[in-house]
Protein backbone atom coordinates (compact mmCIF):
# COMPACT_ATOMS: atom_id res chain seq x y z
CA UNK A 1 0.00 0.00 0.00
CA UNK A 2 0.83 3.40 -0.67
CA UNK A 3 2.00 6.29 1.76
CA UNK A 4 -0.74 8.32 0.48
CA UNK A 5 -3.40 5.54 0.27
CA UNK A 6 -2.09 5.06 4.18
CA UNK A 7 -3.32 8.53 4.89
CA UNK A 8 -6.68 8.56 2.66
CA UNK A 9 -7.35 5.57 5.04
CA UNK A 10 -6.13 7.20 8.35
CA UNK A 11 -6.20 10.82 7.90
CA UNK A 12 -2.79 11.48 9.20
CA UNK A 13 0.05 9.69 10.67
CA UNK A 14 -1.65 10.43 14.28
CA UNK A 15 -4.53 8.27 13.25
CA UNK A 16 -2.11 5.54 12.28
CA UNK A 17 -0.53 5.02 15.35
CA UNK A 18 -3.18 5.21 17.82
CA UNK A 19 -5.02 2.45 15.72
CA UNK A 20 -2.01 0.65 15.50
CA UNK A 21 -1.68 0.93 19.35
CA UNK A 22 -4.93 -0.36 19.56
CA UNK A 23 -4.65 -3.58 17.43
CA UNK A 24 -1.51 -4.13 19.64
CA UNK A 25 -3.67 -4.05 22.70
CA UNK A 26 -6.46 -6.12 21.44
CA UNK A 27 -3.50 -9.05 20.38
CA UNK A 28 -2.13 -8.39 23.66
CA UNK A 29 -5.37 -9.00 25.77
CA UNK A 30 -5.76 -11.83 23.25
CA UNK A 31 -2.85 -13.44 23.38
CA UNK A 32 -1.47 -12.57 27.61
CA UNK A 33 -4.71 -10.89 29.42
CA UNK A 34 -7.40 -13.84 28.76
CA UNK A 35 -5.32 -16.79 28.63
CA UNK A 36 -3.39 -15.60 32.16
CA UNK A 37 -6.67 -15.67 34.06
CA UNK A 38 -8.59 -18.24 33.13
CA UNK A 39 -8.15 -20.28 36.46
CA UNK A 40 -8.31 -19.19 39.79
CA UNK A 41 -7.72 -15.62 41.07
CA UNK A 42 -4.83 -15.18 43.26
CA UNK A 43 -0.97 -15.79 43.25
CA UNK A 44 -1.33 -18.57 40.66
CA UNK A 45 -2.80 -16.03 38.48
CA UNK A 46 -0.31 -13.88 38.63
CA UNK A 47 2.62 -16.60 37.92
CA UNK A 48 0.35 -17.50 35.10
CA UNK A 49 0.41 -13.80 33.39
CA UNK A 50 4.27 -13.92 33.86
CA UNK A 51 4.33 -17.14 32.27
CA UNK A 52 1.93 -15.91 29.84
CA UNK A 53 4.02 -12.93 29.04
CA UNK A 54 7.59 -14.43 28.89
CA UNK A 55 5.94 -16.92 26.34
CA UNK A 56 4.53 -14.21 24.33
CA UNK A 57 7.42 -12.10 24.01
CA UNK A 58 9.53 -15.40 23.29
CA UNK A 59 7.07 -16.71 20.42
CA UNK A 60 7.60 -13.32 18.07
CA UNK A 61 4.25 -12.30 18.09
CA UNK A 62 5.86 -8.73 17.44
CA UNK A 63 9.28 -8.64 15.87
CA UNK A 64 11.94 -7.92 18.26
CA UNK A 65 9.56 -8.74 21.65
CA UNK A 66 6.98 -6.83 23.42
CA UNK A 67 5.48 -3.79 20.88
CA UNK A 68 4.16 -1.90 24.51
CA UNK A 69 7.82 -1.93 26.03
CA UNK A 70 9.27 -0.76 22.65
CA UNK A 71 6.66 1.89 21.76
CA UNK A 72 6.25 3.05 25.57
CA UNK A 73 10.38 3.93 25.56
CA UNK A 74 10.16 5.75 22.15
CA UNK A 75 7.15 7.54 22.80
CA UNK A 76 7.92 8.51 26.50
CA UNK A 77 9.35 12.05 26.24
CA UNK A 78 6.77 12.93 23.13
CA UNK A 79 3.07 14.55 24.75
CA UNK A 80 0.05 13.94 23.26
CA UNK A 81 -2.36 11.42 21.80
CA UNK A 82 -0.24 8.18 20.86
CA UNK A 83 1.71 8.44 23.96
CA UNK A 84 -1.46 8.56 26.40
CA UNK A 85 -3.14 5.72 24.22
CA UNK A 86 0.19 3.67 25.05
CA UNK A 87 -0.12 4.50 28.83
CA UNK A 88 -3.30 3.71 29.07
Amino acid sequence: MSKSGLFAHFGSKEDLQVATVETARSIFIREVIRPSFAGEHGLLDLWRLCDTWLSYVESGVFRGGCFFAAVASEFDSRPGPVRDRIAR
